[in-house]
């Protein structure tokens, strides 16, 4: 075999491993932590009962949103992604949780509002 040459046996499979450390923390943001800390900081939006107005626990909120999507995006890309039932993931996916994501998070954030609004009367 001449210098250099791959034999049939090495592999160039140079496949992302998701079992690791970072692999596990992106994939926890967007299942649990993300949905967890958008609830929490939708609390916050209530208790400033500022209906209108835009306040610091709003820019928590959507950083929140973009965090919890980035890593679903991050989790495909380069961790080799899983969908919540442990099947590979696709970008396919991860558009569609991001899309979901944002929908929701529009819902939550008006409703945070409107009880908000409520509440400071």
């Amino acid at each position: 075999m001449p210098v250099g040459a791959k034999s049939p046996v090495q592999s160039t499979d140079t496949k992302k491993s998701s079992d690791g450390a970072a692999g596990c923390l992106v994939r926890s943001i967007w299942l649990m932590v993300g949905n967890v800390a958008l609830v929490f900081s939708a609390v916050l939006i209530i208790k400033q009962r500022q209906a209108l107005g835009v306040t610091w626990a709003d820019g928590l909120f959507w950083a929140i949103v973009v965090l919890t999507a980035m890593s679903r995006y991050v989790d495909v890309r380069h961790f080799n992604g899983l969908t919540a039932d442990g099947d590979p993931s696709t970008m396919q996916h991860a558009k569609k949780y991001i899309a979901l994501l944002a929908g929701a998070a529009v819902a939550l954030w008006l409703a945070a509002h409107g009880v908000a609004h409520v509440t400071a009367n």
